[in-house]
C-alpha cells in the first residue's frame, strides 16, 4: 500500500529543510556581524580610513580590525530603518539622513517629522518603487532601535534567501531529477560569497520574487509569472525585464492569450503598487522613477571601468564623486555613455528573449531553455546598465547556478568571488578610481562579459533547446 499522498509531500518539504543546513550556517555567520549605528560617526569614519587607500597592508597589520569591518552592518539598512520609522512615526536620525545626502539627493524628510507618521512620496523622499517599504515598515514594526533594526531587517532577509534557494531546488528538480547534486552546496557558496549585502539590501526579496516566477514558468503557469515579476517591479523595477525571456518560449509555441493574460496580470501588480505611490503623492513618485533613470555612470559599472581603464591607459585617470547616493565617473563622456547604456538596457532584455524564440523555434524548448534564456537576461542587465553594485549579483542566485554550460557556472562564481574582495574591503580604491581599484574592476567585469558570452552562444546553438544531461556544479 502507498503512501499517502499528503505523507509524501511532508516528507519531501522535510527533506528540502534539512537540506538548507549549509545555507543557514552561512545566514547564521551573517547575525555575526554588528550594526554601525552603535559605533558612531568618528569611530566609523575612522574605521573607513583604515581601509581606504591601503587596504592589503591594513588587513596584514590589523588583521582583527579587517574582520570586523568585512562584519560591518553599515549599509542600506540603515536607510531602511529611517525610512520604516518615519512610515509609523517613530524618532529618527536626522543627521544620519543628512550625512546621506549629497547635490543630487536629498535624504531629508520635506517635513518634521513630529511624532507622526508620514508618507513616502509626499513626506520624505523614497527612491524605490512602492512595494519596497513594506519589509521595512515590518522590520521597524517589530523594533524601531537603530541597533537592533538591521538584525530584523535582515532576518526577513535571511527568510527571502531561503525561499529563493528553495524554489531553486524545485527548479532543479524540474530539469533532471538526478541533475547538479551540488546545487545545494553551490547556492550556499552564493550565498557566502555574495556576503552581507544578501542581509542589508532590499535585492533579495525581488530576487526570491524572480525565482518565484521562474517556477512558476516552469509549471506552465505563465498568469503566476505576470504577478510575481510585476511585485517583483514594485520592489526593485528590474524584474519587468525578465519578463520577455520567460514567454518567449510562450511566443514560439504561438500561446499568444496566455502571453497577453501574462503581461496584463504584470502590468495590473506593477500598476496598482504605482497607484499606491501616485495617490500619496504624484510629485513626489514621478520624482522617485525619474530619479531612477537619471543616475550617472557608476564606478562598477562594466562601462565606467572600461573607461576608467582607458584613462589609465592613455595618462588621464578619471575622478569620481558622490552622486544619487553611490560613487560615479564624472565628467561629459561618462555621462554620455550612461545616457547610451540606458538605451542598451531594454535591447540586451529583448535580445536575450529573441535568442530564447530562436532556439525554441529550431528544437522543442524545455525547462532547460527557459533557465538559460533568464540567465542571460540578468547578465546582460548586468553588463548594459549604467549602474552596477555589489549586492546585484545575488540577482543570480539561484539562475545562474541552474545554466546549463558549466562554464558559465564557474564564471558566475568567480565574479562573486572578486566581487568580495572588492566590496567593502577594497572599495577606497575602487570607488575613488585608484590604479588597483580599476583592475580589481575590470577583472570582475571581465568575468561577467565572458558569462554573456558563454549563454549567447549556448542559445545559438542548435541543439541547445534538447533536454541534456547537465554537468555537474563546480
Amino acid at each position: 500500500m502507498s503512501p499517502p499522498r499528503g505523507a509524501v509531500a511532508s516528507a519531501r518539504a522535510a527533506r528540502s529543510l534539512l537540506g538548507l543546513w549549509p545555507h543557514l550556517l552561512v545566514l547564521a555567520l551573517f547575525q555575526l556581524g554588528y550594526s554601525g549605528a552603535a559605533l558612531g560617526p568618528e569611530r566609523l569614519a575612522a574605521l573607513y580610513r583604515t581601509f581606504d587607500d591601503d587596504p592589503v597592508g591594513a588587513t596584514l597589520r590589523q588583521p582583527l580590525v579587517a574582520l570586523r569591518f568585512q562584519l560591518l552592518r553599515n549599509g542600506d539598512e540603515r536607510l531602511y530603518h529611517a525610512w520604516g520609522a518615519l512610515a509609523l512615526g517613530a524618532p529618527v536620525d536626522l543627521a544620519f539622513l543628512s550625512s546621506r545626502s549629497d547635490a543630487t539627493v536629498s535624504r531629508a524628510p520635506r517635513v518634521a517629522p513630529a511624532g507622526r507618521a508620514l508618507l513616502p512620496y509626499r513626506d520624505f523622499p523614497f527612491e524605490y518603487p512602492p512595494l519596497a517599504l513594506l519589509p521595512m515598515v515590518a522590520s521597524a514594526a517589530a523594533t524601531v532601535d537603530p541597533v537592533a533594526y538591521p538584525y530584523v531587517f535582515g532576518t526577513l532577509a535571511a527568510l527571502a534567501a531561503l525561499a529563493a534557494v528553495l524554489c531553486g531546488e524545485r527548479v532543479r528538480l524540474r530539469l533532471e531529477p538526478d541533475a547538479l547534486p551540488r546545487y545545494g552546496l553551490a547556492s550556499a557558496l552564493a550565498l557566502l560569497l555574495v556576503g552581507f549585502s544578501v542581509e542589508a539590501r532590499i535585492d533579495v526579496f525581488a530576487t526570491a520574487l524572480v525565482a518565484g516566477a521562474l517556477l512558476a514558468a516552469l509549471h506552465d503557469r505563465p498568469l503566476l509569472v505576470g504577478v510575481l515579476l510585476g511585485a517583483g517591479a514594485a520592489t526593485k523595477v528590474y524584474p519587468v525585464l525578465l519578463w520577455p525571456a520567460l514567454v518567449a518560449p510562450l511566443v514560439g509555441e504561438r500561446r499568444l492569450g496566455e502571453v497577453w493574460r501574462s503581461l496584463g496580470a504584470l502590468l495590473a501588480v506593477a500598476g496598482g503598487a504605482a497607484m499606491l505611490g501616485l495617490a500619496a503623492s504624484a510629485e513626489g513618485f514621478v520624482a522617485a522613477m525619474r530619479f531612477q533613470g537619471q543616475r550617472g555612470l557608476q564606478v562598477e559599472s562594466v562601462g565606467a571601468s572600461l573607461f576608467a581603464g582607458v584613462g589609465l591607459l592613455v595618462g588621464a585617470p578619471l575622478g569620481s564623486a558622490h552622486a544619487f547616493g553611490s560613487m560615479d565617473v564624472v565628467g561629459a563622456g561618462p555621462a554620455l555613455l550612461a545616457g547610451a547604456l540606458r538605451l542598451l538596457v531594454p535591447l540586451g532584455a529583448l535580445g536575450a528573449a529573441a535568442l530564447a524564440l530562436r532556439a525554441s523555434r529550431r528544437r522543442p524548448a524545455g525547462p532547460q531553455l527557459v533557465v538559460d534564456a533568464l540567465g542571460l537576461a540578468i547578465a546582460l542587465l548586468w553588463v548594459t546598465s549604467p549602474v552596477l553594485s555589489a549586492q546585484y549579483l545575488l540577482w543570480g542566485v539561484p539562475v545562474l547556478l541552474l545554466v546549463r554550460p558549466r562554464a558559465a557556472r564557474v564564471l558566475y562564481l568567480l565574479a562573486l568571488f572578486v566581487t568580495q574582495i572588492e566590496f567593502p574591503t577594497c572599495w577606497g580604491l575602487v570607488s575613488n578610481l585608484q590604479p588597483a581599484g580599476v583592475v580589481l574592476l575590470l577583472v570582475r567585469n571581465g568575468l561577467l562579459v565572458a558569462l554573456v558570452v558563454v549563454l549567447a552562444r549556448h542559445l545559438l546553438r542548435p541543439r541547445s533547446g534538447l533536454p541534456a544531461t547537465v554537468e555537474a556544479l563546480p
